[in-house]
C-alpha cells in the first residue's frame, strides 16, 4: 500500500510537468547534501519514524539556503511525535508550529485572497487551483502561522481556518521558499485519507 502511495504522488508531480521525480525513503536513509543539490526541489511527508529526523532537518535547510526549495506535509510537523516530526534546523525555517492530527470531516481549500494580493510572489501556487476538497477524513495537523515571520504567507486556508498552505519565502542566506502543504500528499486514487483526485490537489 506504502508503494502505491509513494507512485501516486510521483506520477502526479511527472504529469505537472517535473521531468525528474525520485523517491528517497527517509525512513531508511537521508539523502545526502549534494545529492538535494542535483534537485529543484524536495517534498517531504512521514507516517513512520524518520532513520534520523535532526540530520535530514539538517541537511534539508542547507540544501534551502542554496536555492533548492522546501516542501514539508503531514505529518512531517506532527506535534510530541519525536522521530515522526521533522526536527534539526529546518525547523527554523518553518512557517508554521507543529500540531496534532486533526480530521473527520470534509474540508476544502480556500485561497486567502488578501495575503497573495499583498505578496504577488505566492500567486503562481494557487493559479489554476479553483476547487480541492481534503476527502471526507481530510487528515490535518492544527498547525498555526509563526508570528514575527515577516516572510511567511498564510496562501490558503482549510475551510475550518487552519492554516492549508503557508510559505516562508526565500530570505536572507536562505535562496529557496519553504512551504508548508497541510495536507497528506496522496490522493483518493490510493487513500480513503486522501484529498480528492478530482479536484486540483495534483495543479496544487
Amino acid at each position: 500500500h506504502f508503494e502505491e502511495y509513494r507512485e501516486d504522488v510521483r506520477l502526479k508531480l511527472v504529469k505537472c510537468g517535473c521531468t525528474q521525480v525520485d523517491v528517497v525513503l527517509a525512513h531508511l536513509r537521508n539523502p545526502s547534501f549534494e545529492t538535494l543539490l542535483t534537485y529543484h526541489s524536495v517534498m517531504v511527508w512521514s507516517n513512520a519514524n524518520f532513520h534520523a529526523a535532526e540530520a535530514l532537518g539538517d541537511v534539508l535547510a542547507d540544501a534551502a539556503d542554496e536555492g533548492v526549495g522546501v516542501v514539508i506535509c503531514c505529518y512531517s510537523m506532527k506535534e510530541a511525535d519525536e522521530g515522526v516530526g521533522i526536527s534539526g534546523r529546518i525547523v527554523s525555517y518553518l512557517p508554521c508550529t507543529f500540531g496534532y492530527v486533526q480530521g473527520g470531516e470534509e474540508l476544502t481549500l480556500q485561497p486567502n485572497t488578501k495575503q497573495l494580493q499583498e505578496w504577488p510572489k505566492t500567486a503562481p501556487i494557487m493559479e489554476g487551483v479553483e476547487k480541492l476538497s481534503g476527502g471526507p477524513e481530510s487528515m490535518h495537523l492544527s498547525i498555526e502561522k509563526k508570528i514575527g515571520v515577516f516572510s511567511a504567507v498564510t496562501v490558503a486556508n482549510w475551510s475550518n481556518r487552519v492554516p492549508a498552505v503557508v510559505v516562508n519565502l526565500a530570505a536572507g542566506k536562505r535562496q529557496a521558499a519553504v512551504v508548508v502543504w497541510n495536507c497528506r500528499p496522496g490522493s483518493s486514487a490510493v487513500s480513503q485519507h486522501g484529498w480528492v483526485e478530482s479536484g486540483h490537489g495534483m495543479r496544487l
